[in-house]
């Protein structure tokens, strides 16, 4: 092409015989076309490597025919259409250390393709099976410029250190498990999306569905991140609860029902849950930012006979108050505290330290047991606030340390507190100041006491 026009080439073989490349260099653009059963092939090694300068698009159109450039390494420089027919019609695609980007493309059966460049997905849909392998120590990313459809299972790997897997077209659809390993996993799919071995080996996991998040059932399917993981599927359900879930620096949280299990500890970001939140974990919990949950909140910090801290105070530098709990809060942990900015609820819980609860401007109820090895602290701050722990079946085996707020002037104090515990221990009260009255009952044969060098403070009857 010394005169600078095209130099095209453009083949259409019919159905008597299967269409071989041998090494082959077009300077434009590459049309090919097939109708006989093979389909499209090439010679091995350097004796078949297509050099395209432009554009290639390679057809099929029996059913069943396949598509086999993978035997060479190709230098294909422009996008690259392919086309199948059938559920057996694959394609593979190896491109030797050039970019791959693919064209408008539709492939029924399987495809794999491979580079030691870049692979950038255009408008591609995929009836089977999709693997996309970048190789080698240049920029291998894996990211798309249009909507990638996968009816079958999607495995997707960069080398890391720095090759990131970015596939964020609002309609990419990825129909069966999604298994992706690169620096950052970032991955979008505008229905449910269910996971399998996903590894951000360097950076976070980001994964954003318009329904499900799920996890495989394959003993290798879970979770790892060395930053952050951020799952955000606003209005349905993430379920996460391989064992070996491993979330990096911050879990960041958007659904419906939530149920997450993690290997080791967990600080949750900003989080925000329409119905349930579930997380199990073998480490402590503590938080960088607030929690928002409608529904009940379970949190489980435990391995074996082994209990590590619960703490929920939304420290995010403005304020220890922003959590939102609005069902019922059960922890089982060590020394467990949780704040909550409205109305606190306190579910079933096990603690083997200490226990702190705090309520902002709310009261603070219960919606059953508590039983607490250490010593138990609840605070209300509002005027009015009422401390509210009427179910019975409490074990407080430490200390009693409560405080109510009621500032008003001129008119009676009436941030109340009643407490009704169960046989499991005695009730000892430390230190409390009670802005009204406390109404007291135990089954436990030991009674109620107070601690000789601690005061106990009520502003009304008791």
């Amino acid at each position: 092409d010394s005169d600078g026009s095209d130099s095209d080439a453009t083949i259409t073989a019919g159905d008597g015989a299967k269409l071989i490349f041998a090494a082959s260099s077009i300077e434009g653009n590459l049309i090919v076309t097939s109708s006989h059963a093979t389909g499209i092939i090439q010679l091995d090694s350097t004796a078949g490597v297509l050099t395209v300068e432009g554009t290639s698009s390679f057809t099929t159109s029996a059913d069943g025919a396949d598509i086999d450039l993978s035997s060479s390494s190709n230098v294909l420089t422009g996008a690259v259409s392919l086309s199948t027919e059938g559920s057996g019609g694959y394609a593979e695609l190896s491109n030797g250390s050039t970019n791959l980007t693919t064209g408008t493309s539709t492939v029924d059966g399987y495809l794999t393709l491979t580079t030691s460049g870049q692979i950038i997905f255009g408008d591609t849909t995929v009836g089977g099976n999709l693997s996309a392998i970048t190789s080698g120590s240049g920029d291998n990313k894996i990211t798309d410029s249009g909507t990638l459809e996968v009816t079958g299972t999607t495995e997707l790997e960069t080398p890391g250190n720095g090759d990131t897997i970015e596939l964020l077209s609002t309609n990419n659809d990825f129909g069966d498990t999604v298994k992706a390993k690169g620096h950052h996993v970032k991955l979008k799919d505008v229905n449910g999306i269910k996971l399998g071995r996903i590894n951000a080996t360097n950076g976070s996991v980001i994964i954003t569905a318009g329904g499900a998040v799920t996890q495989g059932d394959g003993t290798e399917d879970y979770l790892s991140s060395a930053q952050q993981t951020n799952i955000t599927a606003t209005g349905s359900d993430i379920t996460l609860n391989h064992t070996s879930n491993s979330i990096g620096s911050q879990l960041k949280l958007a659904g419906r029902d939530v149920s997450m299990t993690v290997s080791g500890s967990v600080i949750m970001g900003i989080s925000a849950m329409s119905g349930k939140f579930d997380l199990t974990t073998s480490g402590a919990v503590t938080q960088a930012d607030a929690l928002e949950v409608e529904l009940t909140t379970t949190i489980e910090a435990k391995s074996g006979d082994t209990y590590y801290a619960i703490t929920l105070d939304s420290v995010d530098g403005s304020s220890d108050y922003d959590n939102d709990f609005q069902g019922a809060v059960l922890l089982t942990g060590s020394n467990v505290e949780v704040n909550d900015l409205n109305d606190l609820d306190l579910g079933t819980s096990t603690v083997t330290g200490t226990y702190v609860a705090r309520s902002l401007t709310g009261d603070i109820t219960d919606a059953g047991a508590l039983t607490v090895t250490g010593t138990t602290t609840l605070v209300t701050s509002a005027n009015n606030a009422t401390i509210t722990l009427d179910q019975g079946g409490h074990s407080f085996t430490g200390k009693l340390l409560i405080t109510t707020t009621d500032n008003e002037t001129g008119i009676d104090n009436d941030s109340d507190v009643t407490i009704s515990a169960g046989s499991g221990a005695a009730l000892v009260f430390g230190t409390s100041t009670i802005k009204g009255d406390l109404s007291v009952t135990t089954s436990n044969t030991t009674g109620i006491a107070d601690t000789d060098s601690e005061i106990l403070t009520i502003h009304g009857t008791a």
